[in-house]
């Protein structure tokens, strides 16, 4: 790495760090404050509220009222700048997440996103876009982002981590707000919630949306000679979010609901007048305290996704589908998933979290994109962890989860960690980690045939993708060495880890036929090989006051694929973040500098359906918001993002047809009208 990339994020970070340093001390109640501030209770690391320099993983966390600091209406915003998450923006598409450089093929198959406990993995795709979520994003009221193998808590497909949302739950009273924002491109964006609470009962809703021009960005669309322009007229999106809280003597009940619906233009000369995605999830839960130290929660949850385009007469007549002379649905997915979780304080140095679950998922009928009939998968198993504080100062921890998959079959996935506190502001953690992820239904079971333009001297071309029922899982296992400290206003969290992937699955090509004038591209989802990713990463935060708050953190990745000794795609060996949040007087604002590294992407060049890899250069980045209180609860600010370059590359997206998308750092500067009661 350079020395001039990490001194550009440490001179941005540490030098506003040192300036706020110059305030004067903090008073007591602001002290107080500071240390409940940097002993945040946690639960994504040990399904159980412990505090966050205890856990036995990888975590950070990012509270609503820092992101509300912040400004933002995408929660991509807030999580790029958290140590080791990738954030992939695809145009309006879509905005893909992972961790720790893992994004095989484009696809981000091996994060489990929550949000208040609901799965939002998606086992026909896999992919979840990060900026599409059923939550409205001010009634968030923590982001976790556990770090590593976490597959023993959360189950399959929690391959590299977990990235755990809660919402806010009401306080006593009425509060609320409402935002609205004008940015350059014709950008409109606009926000709303409201909470009320009263003695056992409370309630919070919340809505957010957005509306989008042109932006003339050109691409291919698959093998087209002649490039396209992505117009975004009359895109749009909205996410919504209710939930409502009871509790009665030592229960309480909870329920939810939230939507997210995106529609946005296709290309101008392409097939599909607009394509759209929609996400529900509906959840109800119950938990009851029966002895001091054992509670009991049950939970159901339903999740659905819907992708698809607007109605097109003309393919309708070229494919025979009469589908499309309406609204068509290209992937139709519901998973359910009932479970039932004890917490149990066996004894006072004692103790157990363990739960059993049973999930069904559905994938809805979608010939055109190789789903030829419904299908019908489910999954079961259960969960045991032991916390054992062997010495006031050592803390043992051992678990594993026990499940039987249709798509997967039968695993197991333990871990075992142990932290160490040499004082109470400090603790050194060691752990293995185990985790699978199952087979998709499109890895497993679609079987796609469609017609493209291959390059001359063929007239007509097949693009086919064989299901292949055989396929296996895909596991990972991981050795971790971490170390967290709290020194007064400062605190330091680093963590080293070697990770080693098994039978890793990828699209692949199996061998071309020719019968002139027709070439027939054969692809197949295998189990290509093994990869070990090895890596460091590091972090710094200083809080002088609660009113101040600033870091660095930076990774360090060395991820190859066995076989060759080659490096994956979408995976930069450096990424370094700086920001800064602060709030004076009237005045408050956030600042970040963001760099990330060099790194090959799949390139679908205008010739062919081939995905061949290219280089994409090193990318700097400025993020700002900066906000004003007129008066009591209403503000104006002022904000930009991807303010350094707009980075446009064409790309290969990894879905059965590896369709074209654009990825998109898009610079985005506006002003916005805020009020707060």
């Amino acid at each position: 790495m350079p020395h001039s990339r990490l001194s550009l994020a440490l001179t941005l970070g540490l030098g506003s760090c040192a300036l706020m340093a110059q305030a004067p001390p903090p008073v007591k109640d602001e002290l107080q404050e500071l240390e409940d501030l940097l002993n945040t209770p946690i639960q994504g690391a040990s399904k159980r509220e412990q505090r966050l320099i205890d856990s036995p993983q990888a975590i950070e966390v990012l509270t609503g009222d820092e992101i509300r600091q912040m400004g933002i209406y995408k929660l991509s915003d807030a999580l790029k700048i958290m140590t080791s998450v990738d954030v992939h923006e695809l145009d309006n598409a879509a905005t893909n997440v992972t961790l720790r450089g893992v994004m095989q093929q484009g696809q981000p198959k091996a994060v489990q996103i929550l949000v208040d406990n609901v799965p939002l993995y998606n086992a026909e795709l896999g992919s979840v876009d990060i900026d599409n979520l059923p939550v409205s994003i001010d009634l968030i009221d923590k982001v976790e982002v556990v770090r590593g193998p976490s597959s023993s808590l959360y189950g399959a497909n929690a391959v590299v981590g977990v990235i755990a949302i809660t919402t806010r739950k009401a306080k006593a009273g009425l509060m609320g707000g409402a935002r609205a924002t004008q940015a350059q491109g014709g950008v409109h964006r606009g926000a709303l919630d409201v909470s009320f609470g009263k003695e056992v009962l409370g309630v919070s809703a919340g809505y957010q949306g957005a509306s989008f021009r042109t932006t003339n960005q050109t691409t291919y669309f698959f093998s087209n000679l002649a490039p396209v322009t992505l117009n975004d007229n009359r895109s749009h999106q909205h996410n919504a979010s209710l939930r409502l809280d009871w509790s009665y003597g030592k229960g309480a009940l909870w329920l939810g609901i939230g939507e997210a619906d995106k529609r946005y233009a296709a290309y101008t000369t392409a097939v599909f007048p607009y394509l759209f995605t929609q996400t529900g999830s509906q959840y109800l839960g119950w938990s009851h305290t029966w002895l001091d130290g054992l509670r009991t929660e049950a939970r159901y949850s339903v999740m659905s996704q819907k992708t698809g385009s607007g109605a097109n007469p003309a393919i309708a007549a070229a494919f025979g589908d009469p589908g499309f002379l309406s609204e068509y649905t290209f992937f139709d997915f519901e998973s359910k998933l009932m479970e039932v979780q004890v917490n149990w304080e066996i004894l006072n140095t004692l103790h157990l979290v363990g739960g059993v679950d049973r999930r069904t998922y559905t994938a809805g009928k979608a010939p055109f994109v190789g789903f030829l009939a419904e299908q019908d998968e489910s999954a079961s198993g259960g969960f045991v962890n032991l916390d054992w504080n062997a010495t006031q100062d050592l803390n043992l921890s051992a678990g594993v989860r026990v499940e039987n998959e249709s798509l997967g079959g039968s695993r197991k996935s333990p871990r075992v960690a142990v932290v160490w506190n040499p004082s109470k502001s400090s603790s050194l953690r060691a752990g293995w980690y185990n985790s699978t992820r199952s087979p998709q239904v499109l890895e497993s079971r679609v079987d796609f045939t469609n017609t493209f333009t291959p390059p001359p001297p063929f007239t007509t071309g097949i693009l086919r993708i064989l299901p292949n029922p055989a396929l296996e899982p895909e596991t990972v296992t991981s050795t971790e060495l971490g170390y967290r400290h709290i020194l007064g206003a400062f605190s330091v969290d680093a963590t080293l880890f070697e990770m080693k992937f098994e039978k890793l699955i990828a699209q692949t090509p199996i061998g071309n036929t020719i019968a002139p004038p027709v070439l027939t591209v054969n692809n197949q989802y295998l189990n290509t090989g093994d990869a070990k990713n090895k890596g460091l990463e590091l972090a710094f935060a200083y809080r002088p006051s609660t009113k101040v708050s600033c870091g660095v953190n930076g990774t360090w990745l060395d991820y190859k694929l066995t076989a060759t000794d080659t490096r994956p795609s979408y995976s930069p060996a450096f990424k370094a973040n700086a920001w800064v949040r602060f709030t004076a007087d009237r005045l408050s604002g956030y600042l970040s500098f963001q760099h990330v590294g060099p790194t090959e992407m799949e390139y679908i060049p205008a010739a062919g359906p081939a995905a061949p890899l290219r280089s994409r250069a090193q990318i700097n980045q400025l993020n700002a918001h900066f906000a004003y209180q007129v008066f009591a609860g209403f503000s104006v600010s002022a904000y930009t993002r991807n303010a350094l370059k707009e980075d446009y590359n064409d790309q290969g997206s990894g879905t059965p047809t590896r369709s074209q998308f654009v990825y998109s750092a898009r610079r985005e500067s506006g002003f916005t009208l805020g009020y707060r009661f």
